[in-house]
């Protein structure tokens, strides 16, 4: 469980990818990947223009074309589905802001294609003339790409073509600098020591609070900071009310400047949206989804909330019974809502306790391989992160393979325990999919490589006791990689929520 990403003559290249062996290997595979897709656009144009000169459209040339589409944006992601990635977990601000800087000029070349009038004619006739030849995953693909040039504008005159193009770029940088301001963004605070001494937490946090976080300016005074972990667990165990008030204001308060990036990202969204002939950007959402409309999402979302209603009052009843017994009144603040569902928990016939001994990170590792085994037939074993290979210290791989072949499926990188300057969310990130590409006229297979990040516990080891919720939250990731792991696709935007996607592949 080991990394290093120092760099050395015999260093590995980064997740073990060809060609990133430096921060400004982003750059360079950057423009590898523009210019390579720039051929293949030319050639894709060639071959359909030619098609429609001579007035024939064979099998082998529609799937070639069909493919060479596909391969466009398995080349662009294959880049940027990294920078995504190392952007938000790699330790050295270097690396995450080249990663930060080649991902503005993907999306960027992105934006370009998905409104190429050229491309998008292409996709056009490849759908028409593909009718009697392709099989309902080529079908699907082809169909789904012509539904996304359109959701960009693609039928609309140049100027607002290109209108759309700039409000998009302007919407990445906004994005950009909202997570960039949310990973980076850390209060300090003074509290009264004596709230700090009454701290009744389990397995030792306190000292490592005190430890890692916390310094004395006086006697009288602590300094604490907005760290996760540390802000969870006193929102969750300290008494004080003045104590968890202050800790959620603080933690919730970390990046002001985002409440202006915020506004400035609904007023984008709504212009683009009504530039497109939608009335708001969640009509422009989902327009192709499977809910079809925003009525029934509301509808849904009412269902929901009527049908849960009884048990939420019987929970919140619960809550200010127990908040006015501790301190005499009932209003629930959002700061006391982690504090009291424990006490409740803790007054249960079984709690957190009866079972945290058993729920580590190793258990929970050794868990998923029983899952994978029993479940699904495939064999998962650790290796060892090389030189250069990882992006932390803690980082963990997995191979996976097929039990009765031998034959390997993919790999995993785990990033599981909090740092300084960390994505602060648990997620699964695709870096390359299992799917087929084009390599000159021949087609070829990549197999998947995916990363689970999470922020469990407050150490790094092991053995290290997590809750229940985190180890619920870490299978759910876990979930999705194994998608990814298993999937097997011969266009890549199956392999992904296609219904998500646009030309290079990126979610909004």
């Amino acid at each position: 469980m080991t990394s290093n990403s120092s760099s050395s003559s015999q260093s590995r290249p980064l997740l073990n990818l060809p060609g990133y062996t430096t921060p400004d290997s982003f750059l360079e595979q950057s423009n590898t990947a523009i210019k390579e897709c720039t051929a293949l656009r030319s050639d894709l144009l060639n071959s359909v223009n030619s098609d429609d000169k001579n007035g024939t459209s064979t099998s082998s040339s529609l799937l070639l074309n069909l493919h060479r589409l596909d391969t466009i944006s398995n080349t662009i992601c294959a880049v940027i589905d990294l920078t995504e990635l190392i952007r938000n977990v790699h330790t050295s601000p270097v690396w995450r802001s080249k990663a930060n800087e080649s991902f503005g000029i993907l999306y960027s070349f992105i934006s370009e294609l998905n409104s190429d009038q050229q491309l998008y004619d292409c996709v056009k006739k490849i759908e028409e003339k593909g009718v009697k030849h392709f099989n309902y995953e080529e079908s699907r693909m082809i169909s789904l790409l012509r539904s996304e040039f359109e959701s960009d504008g693609i039928h609309l005159p140049d100027e607002k073509r290109k209108e759309i193009v700039n409000l998009k770029n302007d919407l990445m940088d906004l994005e950009s600098e909202f997570q960039n301001n949310i990973i980076e963004g850390r209060n300090i605070y003074a509290v009264h020591s004596r709230e700090i001494k009454a701290l009744n937490f389990d397995g030792g946090v306190l000292e490592q609070l005190r430890g890692h976080l916390g310094r004395t300016v006086r006697d009288e005074e602590t300094v604490l900071t907005t760290d996760n972990y540390f802000t969870s667990s006193i929102l969750k165990y300290e008494p004080s009310p003045s104590l968890r008030r202050e800790t959620y204001i603080q933690s919730n308060t970390v990046s002001p400047q985002n409440l202006l990036v915020l506004s400035d990202l609904r007023s984008l969204r709504h212009e683009i949206s009504l530039t497109l002939g939608f009335p708001s950007h969640s009509d422009k959402t989902i327009n192709d989804k499977m809910a079809g409309n925003r009525t029934n999402v509301l509808n849904f979302l009412q269902t929901q909330m009527s049908s849960t209603q009884s048990g939420y009052k019987r929970e919140m009843e619960i809550l200010t019974d127990k908040k006015f017994e501790l301190e005499g009144n009932r209003i629930i603040k959002p700061w006391d809502i982690p504090y009291y569902v424990n006490i409740c928990k803790e007054n249960s016939t079984v709690t957190n306790m009866d079972y945290s001994e058993y729920l580590t990170v190793s258990n929970c590792l050794n868990g998923m391989k029983n899952v994978c085994g029993e479940l699904l037939g495939v064999s998962m074993f650790e290796e060892k992160v090389e030189v250069g290979e990882g992006w932390c210290e803690s980082l963990i791989k997995f191979n996976f393979s097929d039990k009765d072949e031998g034959n390997h499926l993919g790999t995993l990188y785990l990033d599981l325990f909090p740092r300084e300057g960390k994505y602060n969310h648990a997620a699964h990130f695709t870096v390359r999919c299992g799917c087929s590409y084009l390599k000159g006229t021949d087609l070829k297979s990549q197999k998947p490589v995916v990363a689970v990040v999470a922020n469990l516990g407050s150490g790094d080891g092991l053995e290290n006791s997590i809750s229940h919720n985190e180890a619920e939250t870490l299978f759910h990731e876990f979930g999705h990689a194994m998608h990814s792991i298993m999937s097997r696709t011969k266009v890549r935007r199956h392999e992904e929520r296609s219904d998500e996607l646009g030309m290079g592949g990126l979610r909004e």
